[in-house]
């Protein structure tokens, strides 16, 4: 266990040693490549340089040429710079080669204008600018951080190096030791049996590889004539020690080659296969520029295809009897060319004796050892890729060609093996489902015979499967009536999808069996089709004798089911006057009672026996309501009708309750909203009723507004949203999920607290329904709740008989005081549609500072409405304080109560108050108490038809 233990270490100890000498090695390379690049940022400026003196100096326009070939094509420095930034040099250094690029450009225009005075004739100046102080001093400052760069890098990535080959050292003496420790162990084991055999020998063999794997290349292993198997490890290990030079160079040559393998094969065009391997031989063999040539057609001529970024400055093509290609091509043999700057080497790539291509590379050292033989290996790699890209390349190529012909034949192809697909799968589905499902299935072809008849079928059939096939199944099954013959079978849909193809499904057909019995069924038929040809169809056919008769006892018990609900429904529709008629007089009569004179303890009785009566009232009312609806007596009117009426009537019967409560109530009606429509003003104002009478049942604080809206119009009819807002109690989601439904309320707790059927709901629902709308609710528990619904109601063509708004009311100033912003909103909102100016402020206060500054300016108030209630100074208070102002002419004062009673009446009166509104106030009431003020007393009722008022219609309902 121990030895596995050590065995497992020893392996990552080689693996993680093995990792370190991999990250040298590409550490190695960036720091060839960053030295290179160096090299090629110096060589750039250099090339610039010497073509500027030497153009100064002779005014030869090929030096211009150079130097501008280097100054705008080649751009070595700038490609230099780059590929440091791509190897990743730190900020540091990057510094330094941005430093002497930039000394470098500062240099060039010296140097176009030396070109200049050379092209001129003027060397004399040529050269003073060329060998210019400046310009060598700039020069060699520039090559001085170059050289600083080049220390840089050299000596960062050499630690780099060195810290990576410490690394890799450390955990091969680790692997070393666990080796050693795990051969010492396995000796002690086997000392008894070995010590004079094995033990010394090997403790020798291990101190000697131990040395050798440090790197002692001067061990010697003797033991020539020893037969042992010591023996033969030792001369194993000295033949390694002779082979490991060779074989470390092979690895080189083979990782090299696999790393410019791999990319190759991916390449897809003859210009990036010639990027590729240049690029990749430039970054192992620090080499610079680079070319590829390939031999076109088997002739003699060699094309460039393309290089490495960089290049070599040549033609675009080569013959090979120019110069060094020439030689190469004709000898098969590289050609080394060792000079100042770099080694120009070419290689030939050959197949069978014939070259195929040359590589032309520009190398800044020189190559030596394992480099030079590096290239005897290149050919076998690089040839049979280029040979596969070209056979890529023509086969693209005549594709291309061939798939504009081939293509009508693939798609016909591709047709013809998907429907061969889905008829193999139709047809094994038809077969599982023949022997699987309960039902009858049958095969038909186009002639109406069976083809197919799985047990279900021929049991329901009453038939032997034999019996079946290949018969007329027309004539066999199709249902008739006694003496009669079956119908033409091709108008009969079991056989028709056999013909047409189309699947079909049939609910009710019936069927013969073979004893002359007939049952219902309900069937599907499925077309199937073979090479685009209808070969038939297949029937899935159910009795439904037991449905049918389920069916049949279903509809007789929901017959009889409405027939109850009918004759209950209709009995408590019939019951309504006799159930409201002593209900009202009992109501009434306790109205009547109270007007008498009686004892407070009397009162008290008659108030709580017409507070019951009404509240019975209302449930039976309720339950009466639902029950027309649900027998279908409740009718919606249709007449014309004005909507302010009906306002009015909700405002009369629960703003009271409201004002009881101390609750703001505020009427807000959209100025789009038309006034004369056509409906049912009696369920509508029903409607409203119930969503408020439920606001100020569970509102405590706060207020409730009713909102008008238009939602749609058209030529013939509007969609109106009635709103009715509170700020009660509000609602969870789960209690809003039960609304509206029928005895059902938000839950118990609500019934016992506030009392209520659960009807009122239900009824607004069929009642907004019945007028073409819905209902629905908004809310948030603890916040309040927002009821709504729609109703489409009729334009109506009447005219009501108002009167236009005398002149004399048109810009009147008028002041609205509230501490409610919703309700002083909406009376500004009436005011201003009726054209008056008119101010408004929040509190009694405001107002009176806003009267003052008015009267200083020489102007005033027609008339100020001012809510009764407002925190601070009061509406009472603040007219009586408004009246104490002595202004010349008076405004006329307007108190806008919550609900009316005696004592504030009375109030009002003494404070000076002319005119007295209950809250909601309505553009009718409003108008009729302006008009009175400033002397017109046309009332409202001379403004509009007369007709019943809603409330006269619910009396008549009683």
């Amino acid at each position: 266990m121990i030895i596995f233990c050590i065995s497992v270490l020893n392996l990552g100890a080689l693996i993680l040693s093995s990792r370190y000498l991999e990250q040298r090695r590409l550490t190695h390379g960036i720091q060839q490549e960053s030295i290179a690049a160096t090299v090629i940022l110096a060589a750039g400026s250099d090339i610039l340089t010497n073509s500027a003196r030497s153009g100064a100096s002779t005014g030869d326009p090929r030096y211009l040429s150079a130097f501008i070939q280097e100054l705008r094509v080649t751009r070595s420095r700038e490609r230099a710079i780059e590929r440091l930034i791509e190897l990743g040099i730190n900020s540091d250094e990057l510094g330094l080669v941005r430093s002497a690029k930039a000394l470098s450009d500062s240099l060039v225009e010296l140097e176009e204008q030396a070109f200049e005075a050379g092209l001129r004739g003027d060397f004399p100046e040529a050269m003073r600018l060329v060998y210019s102080d400046s310009l060598i001093d700039r020069k060699d400052e520039a090559m001085a951080s170059i050289r600083k760069a080049q220390s840089g890098i050299n000596d960062r990535l050499s630690g780099k190096i060195q810290d990576l080959t410490d690394r890799s050292d450390k955990y091969l003496t680790l692997s070393i030791v666990m080796l050693a420790f795990n051969a010492a162990i396995v000796m002690a084991a086997l000392l008894i049996f070995y010590q004079r055999r094995l033990v010394n020998p090997v403790l020798s063999l291990t101190r000697k590889t131990k040395a050798l794997l440090a790197g002692d290349r001067s061990v010697r292993f003797d033991s020539p004539e020893d037969d042992s198997e010591i023996g033969d490890l030792t001369r194993a290990i000295s033949d390694y020690r002779g082979m490991s030079d060779e074989i470390e160079a092979r690895r080189w040559i083979k990782q090299v080659l696999a790393e410019i393998s791999e990319p190759l094969q991916k390449a897809d065009s003859l210009a990036k296969f010639a990027s590729v391997l240049i690029g990749g031989l430039a970054v192992h063999l620090s080499c610079g520029g680079g070319n590829f040539y390939l031999r076109r057609d088997g002739g003699d001529y060699f094309e460039l295809i393309g290089d490495n970024g960089i290049g070599i400055d040549r033609t675009d093509a080569q013959h090979q009897g120019e110069g060094l290609l020439e030689r190469v091509a004709l000898t098969g043999k590289k050609a080394v060319i060792p000079g100042p700057a770099f080694t120009s080497v070419v290689i030939p790539l050959s197949n069978g004796g014939t070259v195929r291509a040359v590589m032309e590379l520009e190398s800044f050292s020189m190559l030596e050892g394992q480099r030079t033989s590096f290239f005897d290996d290149l050919s076998a790699i690089i040839l049979p890729r280029l040979d596969i890209l070209l056979r890529t390349l023509r086969s693209t190529e005549l594709l291309k060609i061939s798939e504009a012909q081939a293509g009508t034949l693939k798609e016909q192809a591709y047709e013809l093996e998907r429907q061969q697909a889905s008829l193999i799968a139709t047809e094994e589905r038809s077969r599982l489902l023949l022997s699987a499902v309960p039902d009858g299935i049958l095969g038909m072809n186009p002639e109406g015979r069976a083809t197919m008849v799985n047990p279900a079928a021929a049991r329901l059939l009453g038939y032997e499967e034999r019996e079946l096939l290949d018969r007329d199944i027309h004539s066999l099954i199709r249902h008739t009536q006694d003496g009669d013959s079956p119908p033409e079978a091709e108008a009969w849909p079991m056989f028709l999808t056999s013909i047409d193809g189309k699947p079909r499904q049939v609910d009710d057909e019936v069927l013969w069996r073979k004893d002359g019995t007939s049952f219902p069924v309900e069937y599907s038929t499925t077309p199937v089709i073979r090479d685009g040809v209808i070969t038939g169809s297949v029937i899935i056919f159910r009795d439904i004798a037991d449905r049918k008769a389920i069916e049949k006892a279903m509809k007789e018990t929901k017959e009889l089911a409405e027939d109850a609900t009918r004759l209950k429904s209709n009995f408590l529709a019939n019951m309504s006057h006799e159930i409201r008629t002593p209900m009202s007089a009992i109501i009434g009569m306790s109205y009547l009672a109270l007007r008498t004179d009686m004892t407070a303890k009397q009162r008290g009785f008659i108030q709580k026996i017409q507070s019951s009566g009404q509240h019975l009232m209302g449930i039976i009312n309720d339950i009466l309501d639902l029950s027309k609806i649900e027998a279908g007596k409740l009718n919606v009117e249709r007449v014309d009708f004005e909507l302010d009426k009906v306002l009015e009537d909700v405002i009369n019967l629960t703003g009271e309750k409201a004002g009881a409560k101390g609750l703001e109530f505020v009427v807000d009606v959209d100025e789009n909203v038309p006034n004369l429509l056509i409906g049912d003003p009696l369920h509508l104002g029903q409607v409203l009723i119930n969503y408020s009478n439920n606001a100020v049942k569970f509102t405590e604080r706060g207020e409730i507004t009713i909102t008008v809206r238009l939602h749609e119009e058209s030529d013939a009819d509007v969609l109106l949203y009635f709103a009715v807002k509170d700020t009660g109690i509000g609602l969870s989601p789960e209690q809003k999920s039960r609304l509206f439904q029928t005895f059902q309320q938000a839950d118990s707790s609500t019934t016992r607290r506030y009392g209520g059927t659960g009807l009122g709901l239900a009824i607004s629902k069929k009642l907004a329904e019945g007028m073409g709308g819905s209902v629905g609710v908004e809310s948030v528990y603890g916040m309040g709740s927002t009821f709504w619904f729609t109703a489409r109601l009729g334009k109506s063509d009447a005219h009501s008989r108002r009167i236009p708004l005398d002149p004399f009311l048109r810009g009147l100033p008028v002041l609205v005081v509230d501490d409610n912003e919703n309700a002083r909103a909406a009376m500004v909102d009436m005011l201003r549609r009726m054209l008056f100016v008119v101010t408004d402020r929040n509190s009694g206060e405001g107002a009176i500072e806003e009267v003052k500054n008015l009267a200083l300016e020489g102007g005033g108030f027609e008339i100020i409405f001012i809510d009764s209630g407002m925190p601070g100074i009061d509406g009472v208070e603040t007219a009586r304080r408004v009246i104490a102002l002595g202004l010349e002419k008076p405004p006329r004062l307007v108190l806008i109560a919550a609900f009316g009673s005696e004592d504030l009446a009375k109030q009002a009166e003494e404070a000076g108050i002319e005119g007295l509104l209950v809250k909601p106030v309505t553009p009718s009431a409003l108008l009729d108490t302006v008009m009175r003020l400033v002397g017109r007393e046309e009332s409202a009722e001379n403004r509009y038809d007369a007709s019943p008022s809603d409330i006269e219609r619910r009396l008549v309902a009683l």
